[in-house]
């Protein structure tokens, strides 16, 4: 007869859970505007997590990661305009400045508004500090060529 032993039961509790898709996702304290605005009414009203959510008519996960998430603001799919209209109402804040704050934390350029330029570098003052802190003797021609072609490819994105 062959024994089987019975598995034992260990204490996992500090190893993370990780979701079957395999990504964890990152949370972090309320940071950008729309996570501020929610936040510090919810707390001005004495409201817990779940209180608010039950209230707006979403689960308690769902806000949280409205709040807590890294982008800053809910996701499309699940920020639908009656939330916007539930939540102007429950927290006596009117529609339009939690659209403004949704718009401030998640900015999108329009094709009126172009992006900020990307700072601006000497390319040839970059091959010169490569060069100086290189310590070799003779450096080949290639490398050089290589270098001054990758500094010139990026000072062209920088502009």
């Amino acid at each position: 007869m062959s024994s089987i032993m019975p598995r034992l039961i260990v204490n996992r509790s500090g190893r993370r859970k990780i979701p079957p898709c395999g990504r964890l996702i990152e949370y972090r304290e309320a940071h950008s505007p729309f996570q501020k605005l929610i936040d510090s009414q919810r707390k001005r009203y004495s409201f817990s997590g779940r209180g608010l959510a039950d209230r707006i008519g979403v689960s308690q996960s769902t806000l949280w990661i409205w709040l807590h998430n890294v982008n800053g603001y809910p996701h499309p799919k699940s920020f639908k305009p009656v939330h916007l209209q539930r939540l102007s109402r429950v927290l006596k804040i009117p529609q339009a400045e939690i659209s403004r704050a949704l718009d401030a934390s998640r900015h999108l350029f329009t094709p009126t508004e172009k992006p900020m330029p990307h700072e601006a570098f000497d390319a040839l003052g970059r091959l010169i500090e490569i060069l100086e802190h290189d310590k070799r003797h003779t450096v080949s021609r290639s490398y050089v060529l290589n270098l001054a072609k990758n500094l010139h490819r990026g000072a062209a994105i920088a502009k």
